[in-house]
């Protein structure tokens, strides 16, 4: 439409609304604010009848995605009247994207296959490229974590506070390991070193209690969360409960612990376990930590010593 039929013949002083470079400018510049106007309505109405703060970060997401979508489209076809014209952008633009993008374009390819595929999702904890963290936001080009310390299935995670970026192209390249999607336990394992002069069969049966109390509370929530992915995936639904392994080693015998606990929980746990167990050995006498020790021998001070044993034991007892 040209604007000149919105403001009538009679207005001398805007003849130059006339010209075409100017009336795309001008309605372009109504597109984006009808169409980004409606997108802050959508939100704002959303926002407040959602409950759920995952559905809306997803909502406000989706609205943002629509309205690019819409933005680009109206921009797109009012710079591009006729149908070579736009064969003609399109060539362009195809090219000089295929050239100078290729990141981008294979950090878009990667947004794509996370949203259809689901590898993970926002509020889900995983670990790309040895990076661990909770995922905050997904974009068109990178997913942002929430990083937390990555110390092994042995020990707990807890967030550091700093926020990580990667690419969304690594999802073609590097290994994703979600600790939240389907089974959101796992196993937690730490050893417990003993003397050898404990009584170990008692550690060993009061360890399992204090492991089994702690931590029977979660094997029905994952026996059925185990069930589930039965049904998707060649997964033996195998026992769920917690154990302690012995083991002979060289400063002692080793009690291994091994239980289910939530992955967000991983810390806690085992702080509680951790101070069960010391509660435990105060009250115990028979029962003792080892740890590692170190002997220096040398010989001519233990040859010295032999001698003066010998000595005494041929002088016989003092009278």
């Amino acid at each position: 439409m040209n604007l000149m039929q919105l403001v009538g013949p009679a207005q001398p002083d805007l003849q130059f609304l006339q010209d075409a470079l100017i009336q795309k400018t001008i309605w372009s510049t109504a597109i984006l604010l009808i169409v980004w106007a409606l997108v802050i309505v959508i939100i704002k109405v959303l926002s407040r009848t959602i409950k759920s703060q995952r559905m809306r970060h997803k909502t406000r997401k989706f609205s943002y995605y629509g309205g690019s979508i819409l933005t680009l489209l109206g921009l797109f076809f009012l710079w591009s009247e006729t149908g070579a014209e736009i064969a003609i952008t399109i060539s362009v633009i195809g090219a000089g994207l295929a050239f100078a993008l290729q990141q981008p374009i294979t950090s878009f390819a990667g947004w794509l296959y996370i949203i259809t595929n689901r590898p993970y999702d926002v509020g889900d904890r995983i670990e790309v490229g040895g990076v661990s963290g909770d995922v905050i936001d997904i974009r068109l080009f990178k997913t942002v974590l929430l990083e937390s310390s990555l110390e092994g299935i042995g020990t707990g995670t807890q967030n550091t506070g700093r926020i990580a970026d990667f690419p969304n192209s690594n999802v073609f390249g590097l290994n994703i390991f979600n600790y939240s999607r389907g089974f959101e336990f796992v196993w937690n394992e730490f050893p417990i070193l003993l003397t050898f002069e404990s009584n170990w069969q008692k550690a060993y049966d009061e360890l399992t209690d204090i492991i089994d109390k702690e931590t029977v509370q979660f094997e029905s929530p994952a026996g059925v969360q185990i069930g589930r992915m039965t049904r998707s995936y060649m997964i033996y639904d195998d026992k769920l409960s917690s154990k302690v392994y012995v083991m002979i080693k060289d400063s002692g015998v080793e009690l291994g612990l091994r239980y289910l606990t939530p992955v967000r929980q991983r810390r806690v746990i085992r702080d509680s376990i951790s101070r069960q167990i010391m509660e435990l050995f105060e009250r115990e006498p028979d029962l003792e930590f080892a740890y590692p020790t170190y002997r220096i021998f040398r010989r001519e001070i233990e040859e010295a010593k032999i001698e003066v044993l010998q000595k005494q034991k041929e002088a016989g007892p003092h009278e």
